[in-house]
């Protein structure tokens, strides 16, 4: 289930930070330790992406506009995303074909 809605209509119930371009509504799922740390397993309810953001269909966010960043503890820092590398499900269907 995924919605979009525009800058000026993204007021909801649930709590979220203004100035993000997707919220992602979850319930939580599980909950796993791993050492010292708490990984958290949810079911993704409901995305809300901002117009701005939005992919040249309307209907999906675009990475390369909402730019996510992801954390490493190890060296504590922050990276973005790179570029689009492949489609979903068809570029193992090239390294099938070539055996």
């Amino acid at each position: 289930m995924a919605s979009h809605v525009s800058d000026a209509n993204m007021d909801q119930t649930e709590p979220y930070i203004a100035e993000s371009p997707v919220i992602l509504e979850c319930r939580l799922s599980q909950t796993v330790q791993v050492g010292i740390h708490t990984m958290f397993i949810a079911e993704i309810l409901d995305v809300k992406a901002s117009v701005s953001c939005l992919d040249e269909t309307g209907k999906y966010p675009a990475m390369e506009k909402v730019k996510p960043i992801v954390f490493d503890s190890g060296s504590k820092n922050y990276y973005g995303l790179g570029q689009r590398l492949a489609h979903a499900f068809s570029c193992g269907k090239e390294l099938i074909e070539k055996e």
